[in-house]
This record gives C-alpha cells, structure tokens and sequence, in this order.
C-alpha cells in the first residue's frame, strides 16, 4: 500500500496518483526539498563573476569622428567650389568696381613713348605678349564668361562710349608694345576736334600758311587718358614740333559720326579684358552722334535706319580709374 505524504491516505501499491487528493505517490519529499533548494556550488544570478558575465562591449566613438571629419571636409570643399564658380561668374571685386586687379606695364618698345604720368599707370610686365596679339586677342575661349550679361546700363554705356573714342578717330590698330607716336598724335588731335574743338589751333593764311594744330602738352594728357603713355616731342611724319604745338597742314577733315558696340568683355585673368564689338555709322557718317546711341546694344543699332554696319574688332584692356586704359585695338574690315 502506498500512503500520500499529503493527505495519508492509503492507495495501492499500482496507483501513481493519491485517488483521494492528486497528490503524486511516487516523488520523494526529501528529494523536492533538494530540489528546489540552491546548490551551494550553483552560481549565484547576483554574482556576475560566477557567472562568467561580462558588459557588453561599449560602442567606438572612433567611427563618429571620422564620419565627422568627412563631413567638414566635404562642407569645405564644396564651399571652395561655389565661391569658385561665382566668382567666374559674377566678378563680384571686377564688375562694379574699376580698382586695377593687377599690375600691367603700361611701356612700350619705342624710344619715343614714355610712360603715362597718370597715378593710374601700373609697373610689371603684361602676361601675354600683345604685339603678336592678333592670334591671341581673337582666339575664342569657349567657357570664358560674358562679363557684359552681368553689366548694367550705365556700365555698358561707359564702355561704349569708351571704345568709340577710337573707331571715330580712325585709329584701326594699336599695340602698346610697337606705338607709332605720329599716329598718337593724330589720334589726339581727331579726338579734340570731335570733343574738345577749343583745344585746337588754327593758322589761316600764315607764313607757312593755313596749318592746324594742338598742344604738345594737350597730347600726352589725351595719351595717357587712354593709353597710359606718353611721347617725346619732336617733329614727325606730317606733324611738326615748334617748342610747344604740333602743326599740320589745313584740311576739311572726313567725318566722324561713327560709334561703338562692344558685343562681350571676358577676363583674360592677368588683370586684362577681351572686348568684342561691332562699329556702325551714324547718318551719313559726317554728323555728331547723339548720346543715347551709347547706350545702344547690338541688336539696337541693327533695327536702327539711321545706323549702318561699319566693322568689328577686338581690343584688350584694363581698368583705369572709373574707366578702361587701351592695350590692344584692331578693327578688322
């Protein structure tokens, strides 16, 4: 017979259960207690060093920087880039303001020129050689910047009227680096006629009889006004030298009503410009021209019937003060 341990109640030697309570016959009470009790040799769950436990590994703070500082890097660059492409575009320190950006010589190789007296005129050598410039100034650069779509009313009509100081002198061509001073001369002295008709002289009927004239001094002010020169008196070609006034001979002179269009002005990053533009007659080419048509662009001379395609050409320049000094001039047919 079997006895429960719980009830004590007799079952038989067959029953695994108590019938009386469920109670199982066969488990051994001593052995439950064992059971359920810790083992002195059992690891204690509180004691992580019995239990082999270690914390998890704490994560690198070393992978975090460096993405950091490839960020920054990253940042950095890009900035560069934009400035940099602005910059081109834009001329931020060139477009608004005529500061010379860089010293440009302003000499020439020729005994008889000097260096203009302006505070303007700068020293150093130009980078590229101008006197070969008919290959150079008419190369095109295919991504140089327009500078003159960024350049307002004012500016374009400055320049205009800068550049047509010479297709109404007739000057056709001009290197700095091979000046002919009789031709500087004449330029100075068309150029008075066309604006300053008071600084020229007349002898009508004189001794050595009808002649015009301008003064010495006159000229390499006009000199170096727009070309950062000046000449060593003397007479030359047609013009004679008395001490103090070039003469020539009396004539009734062509007409002069011709003006400017410069069709783009692109950096040459040495402190110069490249200018491109187009010359057109105004009426039948012997009357003054009238201001607003400074201001004109291309396609505005063009659509005008008063005005009449003449030729373009190509210059170089720098900034001189609030406007431009003249290295290099070529009018092609």
């Amino acid at each position: 017979m079997k006895k429960c341990t719980k009830c004590g109640h007799s079952n038989r030697d067959s029953d695994a259960f108590c019938i009386n309570c469920g109670n199982p016959l066969d488990q051994d009470p001593n052995k439950q207690n064992a059971s359920t009790q810790p083992s002195e040799n059992a690891p204690s769950i509180n004691n992580k060093q019995d239990m082999n436990y270690s914390a998890p590994p704490k994560k690198s703070s070393a992978g975090r920087i460096i993405l950091t500082i490839v960020i920054i890097v990253l940042i950095c660059v890009i900035g560069v880039l934009v400035f940099d492409y602005l910059d081109n575009v834009y001329r931020i320190s060139d477009l608004f303001f005529f500061n010379d950006p860089a010293s440009v010589s302003t000499s020439v190789n020729n005994a008889d020129i000097g260096s203009g007296t302006s505070s303007n005129s700068s020293s150093g050598r130009i980078n590229s050689n101008i006197s070969n410039s008919n290959s150079t100034a008419n190369k095109t650069n295919s991504t140089a910047t327009n500078l003159l779509l960024s350049y307002n009313a004012t500016q374009k009509y400055n320049l205009n009227i800068f550049l047509s100081n010479f297709s109404e002198a007739y000057l056709e061509y001009y290197d700095h680096n091979n000046v002919d001073p009789a031709k500087m001369i004449s330029f100075a002295f068309v150029h008075d006629i066309i604006n300053n008709n008071s600084a020229i002289k007349w002898d009508i009927g004189g001794s050595n009889g009808s002649r015009m004239g301008i003064a010495a001094s006159r000229v390499n002010t006009t000199l170096d006004r727009y070309f950062g020169i000046s000449i060593s008196h003397k007479s030359i070609g047609h013009w004679q030298y008395d001490g103090s006034t070039y003469w020539t001979g009396a004539s009734s002179g062509e007409g002069y009503g011709f003006f400017s269009v410069a069709l783009s002005l692109e950096d040459r990053k040495d402190g110069t410009y490249t200018v491109k533009f187009n010359n057109y007659t105004f009426g039948q080419g012997n009357e003054t021209v009238p201001k607003k048509y400074y201001g004109y662009s291309d396609s505005d001379a063009k659509s005008d019937s008063l005005c009449t395609y003449r030729n373009s050409g190509t210059a170089i320049v720098k900034p001189k003060g609030d406007s431009w000094q003249l290295l290099y001039y070529n009018e092609q047919a």
